[in-house]
């Protein structure tokens, strides 16, 4: 007997929706009651605390994500081509009192010019779609569309977060090579303090730079990596024995962390995100990636602004949205050189698709520091 394939909104069957009650990744289909349990044996589930969605919205705040309105692309089009300028390095001259001085041997200064790169980013369309019948209300007692619609904002950013970790995988992959820091761990452990994340490391990390290292302001990271930050902040000092005489080894000398919230550290800001998730690894411990930025490094672009559209099925009772934004996301000084539009994630992320346009790629302020974390599962 076939397996029966629950209503869907539309009527169309491909992708197949999870079937009622069930969750998947992604989880296709409209939201029916018993999706959301049953009432008649559970009246408590209309007070139940839905699930947190853990999220950060500092990548805006903190100004690592900032907009670029000459990225903005309303005139349509599937890419974004904009002049990058170079720095402006003079050629001095020495002055005589001749008429053959200067570099054109004619008594007088040559002038010198300023070039630009180009830069190119594409343009992502993105969106998705929601829905739910009556019957998951009446039957509930709660409002699914609602709930849906509270997390849209998280949601959309939390997206918005992955598709930026992939840009700057792409730009650090070949693009800016020599600005990666691999401190981690090779062959069998354990891993030891100098695997780990410290303000010596960091240190490291902007050095990668010279002296434009002090352009690098916010710090990214994992909670594991985070959370082994807030145990070395807490562990002034320890001692092997009570005993007179027994002898003090300091845990945080030059960490600079003071607080369980790591907030800050060695003078940066601090992004903790989970979705910088590592790379399993259980031979040389997990692998995670710790992010060193400049203010504005990700410059964003806006084609089409956020839209959410409602639609209703009379025949079925169940309600939709869908939700679509369109724009650009790039690495200021890193240009698309793929013939490729819309690019997926996995194409962002892929390094033969970028090329630095400055001659000196220390002109853009990003850093990658791969470490492990002794809190990791394989530390």
């Amino acid at each position: 007997m076939a397996t029966a394939i629950p209503a869907n909104f539309g009527g169309f069957t491909t992708p197949p929706p999870v079937a009622i009650g069930s969750a998947g990744d992604p989880n296709w289909g409209v939201t029916h009651a018993g999706d959301l349990g049953n009432l008649a044996t559970r009246p408590e589930f209309a007070a139940a605390v839905r699930e947190e969605v853990f999220n950060s919205y500092e990548w805006v705040r903190s100004g690592v994500i900032a907009r670029d309105q000459r990225l903005d692309a309303s005139t349509r089009g599937p890419r974004v081509e904009m002049p990058l300028i170079k720095p402006f390095r003079p050629t001095e001259e020495t002055v005589k009192s001749n008429s053959t001085w200067g570099v054109n041997g004619k008594g007088f200064l040559t002038p010198q010019k300023i070039n630009a790169g180009q830069m190119i980013a594409p343009i992502s369309h993105r969106a998705f779609a929601a829905g739910a019948d009556e019957l998951s209300e009446i039957i509930t007692g709660l409002d699914p569309m609602a709930d849906i619609q509270s997390y849209l904002s998280i949601g959309i950013q939390g997206n918005e977060t992955v598709r930026a970790l992939s840009v700057m995988e792409g730009a650090l992959g070949i693009a800016l090579a020599d600005h990666v820091l691999d401190i981690s761990r090779t062959g069998a452990g354990p891993s030891t303090d100098d695997n780990f994340l410290s303000a010596a490391a960091v240190m490291m990390g902007k050095n990668l730079l010279g002296e434009r290292g002090s352009a690098l302001q916010v710090l990214a990271m994992h909670s594991t990596v985070a959370n082994y930050l807030s145990i070395v902040g807490m562990l002034t000092f320890s001692t092997d024995s009570m005993a007179a005489g027994g002898n003090i080894k300091w845990g945080g000398g030059g960490v600079g962390v003071t607080s369980t919230d790591v907030r800050a550290f060695g003078g940066y800001s601090v992004i903790i995100d989970d979705a910088l998730e590592p790379i399993t690894d259980a031979v040389n411990g997990d692998k995670f990636p710790v992010y060193l930025y400049g203010r504005g490094v990700l410059r964003q672009g806006i084609q089409r602004d956020l839209r959410i559209r409602y639609g209703e099925n009379i025949l079925s009772f169940e309600s939709v949205m869908a939700v679509d934004y369109h724009g650009a996301l790039v690495v200021g000084g890193v240009s698309w050189k793929s013939s490729m539009d819309n690019p997926e994630n996995a194409d962002l992320a892929d390094p033969d698709n970028w090329e630095c346009v400055y001659d000196d790629t220390r002109l853009v302020p990003l850093v990658k520091i791969i470490c492990n974390s002794p809190l990791a599962v394989n530390g």
